[in-house]
């Protein structure tokens, strides 16, 4: 167990719990939105794992992944990111590709020292005629000394450029319900459900992983999941991953996944500096997205370099 209680019942977190309620509830009630053509944000470590990891426990990546990991930690941090990502799109029409590239910049500062643990993040996402902003917070409490179950609210502003060079806005929100139980010291599970208010087309997702770690030195990663509100067999999402304690403070991470849902192959490789207060994480992505008629996509390659800092206090 990560985490050890301290007497504190009273945290930052605490005045945003509230808040938090009545957005969810606006959440609820959110009008349908028009599905935009933009990368999930992923942190630095989650591209190298190839988005693997529903059952790690990480502080920076709780609002990303799994909300409910925030509740086994009694630290605060700030984390800061930069991402560079490359675009291939093959169009029916022509053999050679269009390229072009968007950067992403993200920032996440969590506070878990109280009873009620909780993360704020923004992350912003540029192309050449779009951009992206999301809002997160994140809200988790322990449950007992091996379980924790948390919540993350989103909200995201797109600024899109139609077909006729005209501008629109679009805004959204999601909803992510997690939980993370801990068997012992070297097995962990949790389970994440996406979009359960149904707030975006093909977002929906209830994903299941596993974390083993041996001896403190190999981490074994593994998620499996799927749309529940199509057919399984047709949207099963599968992802696994392995971690490798190299030297004193240095760790090789690499994954692969696939999404048959939305057609996407992934492979990640990144290596990690951590110290007692900072975190340097590299990381690389490569991704294929299939051509789809159903889907209304094209085939896109995309590649993805990665960089972020993380400063625990």
């Amino acid at each position: 167990m990560v985490n050890t209680h301290n007497e504190k019942t009273y945290s930052l977190f605490n005045l945003f719990a509230p808040i938090v309620l009545l957005l969810s509830i606006g959440a609820l009630t959110a009008p349908n939105c028009v599905k935009a053509d933009f990368v999930p944000f992923e942190t630095t470590r989650i591209k190298s794992t190839a988005g693997t990891g529903i059952a790690s426990l990480l502080v920076d990546e709780a609002s990303s992944l799994n909300p409910a990991s925030l509740g086994f930690f009694n630290i605060s941090s700030l984390y800061v990111q930069k991402t560079k990502e490359s675009f291939s799109r093959y169009h029916t029409s022509s053999i050679n590709p269009s390229s072009d590239e968007s950067d992403l910049t993200g920032l996440i500062i969590s506070d878990a020292k109280g009873r009620l643990k909780g993360s704020f993040s923004y992350h912003r996402q540029d192309d050449q005629q779009n951009s992206r902003q999301r809002y997160g917070i994140s809200v988790a409490a322990a449950g007992g000394e091996q379980s924790s179950m948390g919540f993350s609210y989103l909200h995201y502003k797109d600024h899109l450029q139609s077909s006729d060079g005209s501008y629109y806005k679009e805004d959204f929100h999601l909803l992510v319900f997690g939980i993370t139980h801990a068997l012992n010291r070297s097995f962990t599970i949790g389970t994440v459900v996406i979009d359960p208010t149904k707030q975006r087309a093909g977002e929906t997702r209830a994903i299941v992983g596993v974390q083993y770690t041996f001896r403190n030195f190999i981490y074994l990663m593994a998620d499996l999941g799927s749309d529940y509100n199509r057919t399984l067999s047709e949207t099963v999402l599968y992802r696994a991953a392995a971690q490798f304690k190299i030297f004193s403070d240095f760790y090789l991470r690499f994954g692969a996944s696939n999404d048959r849902g939305k057609r996407i192959k992934s492979s990640g490789i990144g290596i990690g500096w951590v110290q007692p207060r900072l975190v340097i994480n590299i990381s690389i992505k490569n991704s294929q997205q299939d051509r789809s008629i159903v889907l209304d996509q094209k085939r896109v390659d995309l590649k993805e370099s990665s960089f972020s800092l993380s400063y625990h206090f």
